[in-house]
């Protein structure tokens, strides 16, 4: 008797293994957050976008998370300044045609009804002087088209450190012809030329290709035939001191150019803005499939985002053909 009551309880058993039981478990219920973008500097009319955060597993729809109804004000102390007013795509603009100051803090208010009202403050720093700035043509270093070569330049300059803690950009242009208004977009009210970028050679130890390595002091000589579009640097090792910068960069000058010139850019951070770039950075060297995804940095209270001024300093360079 025993027997076949021992073969039905392992039938049992094996039946109640095999079988499965989903349950499924709701997430969450998320509260959408208030997602501020605005970079300032003393030369730009205010704007800012304004936008809400997605939960987990939410798809992306950017028409549902533009913000149409922010009273968005720009304070000084407890003074409006201010005021952007909704000028579409979750972009507010300007309302008074006022322009930021430099190293004075601003507040950046933004009130949506029904959500968390959100604040950040910030500042655009002083420009820093730049001195001893040349440029220097190395020779040819291609000949491409017989009428149109390319030649390698050096630009050395020195930047002139304030005491305490500073955070630089900068990056050497060129006026052209606007590709976009001619080729993609010619319907657009785009200008007819603009600045645009020139790569440079990651070669020199005075500075870094991205904001992580120059948060971590490391220079750009890890890869000699890389090229930049911008370079970064800290004055960690140089705070309040006089520092040479020299960059290198080859340019075909004939190529669509309508200036014989370049613009040197440099631009002085607040910290905020160099700490959004550094996370950014840093997220995009993160390898994802084995690492988790790092919080990127947010200086927004009450929400998320961030609010960051900076300021700049430009010196243009007639290009010398004749060496």
């Amino acid at each position: 008797m025993k027997r076949p009551r021992l073969i039905l309880y392992a039938l049992l058993l094996l039946t109640w293994m095999a079988c499965e039981t989903v349950v499924e478990i709701d997430p969450p219920a998320y509260d959408p957050e208030l997602v501020v973008t605005s970079y300032f500097e003393p030369d730009s009319l205010w704007s800012a976008a304004i936008h809400r955060s997605l939960g987990a597993g939410e798809s992306l729809d950017p028409a549902a998370q533009y913000v149409e109804n922010a009273t968005v004000t720009i304070l000084s102390n407890s003074d409006i300044v201010d005021t952007l007013r909704y000028a579409g795509r979750g972009h507010y603009v300007s309302n008074s045609e006022r322009y930021p100051v430099a190293g004075k803090p601003y507040t950046l208010r933004a009130q949506v009804p029904g959500m968390t009202t959100v604040e950040a403050v910030s500042a655009a720093p002083v420009p820093t002087p730049i001195t001893e700035i040349s440029l220097e043509n190395l020779g040819e270093v291609s000949s491409g088209a017989p009428v149109s070569p390319e030649y390698k330049f050096r630009i050395r300059f020195r930047l002139e450190d304030p005491p305490g803690r500073n955070f630089y950009r900068f990056g050497i242009y060129e006026f052209r012809g606007n590709f976009f208004r001619r080729h993609s977009y010619p319907d657009l009210n785009l200008p007819d030329s603009v600045y645009q970028s020139i790569p440079l050679d990651a070669g020199d130890v005075s500075w870094s290709c991205n904001y992580s390595d120059a948060y971590r002091g490391t220079p750009s000589t890890g890869c000699p035939s890389c090229t930049c579009i911008n370079a970064a640097l800290t004055d960690q090792l140089f705070d309040g001191q006089s520092y040479q910068v020299s960059v290198t960069f080859s340019l075909d000058p004939s190529s669509g150019g309508t200036r014989n010139e370049v613009l040197l850019l440099l631009s002085t951070l607040s910290e905020d803005y160099f700490e959004v770039k550094r996370t950014l950075a840093e997220q995009a060297e993160q390898n994802a499939a084995f690492s988790a995804p790092l919080d990127i940095y947010s200086n927004v209270k009450g929400g998320l985002g961030v609010f960051a001024g900076y300021s700049n300093t430009g010196v243009f360079l007639p290009i010398p053909l004749d060496e």
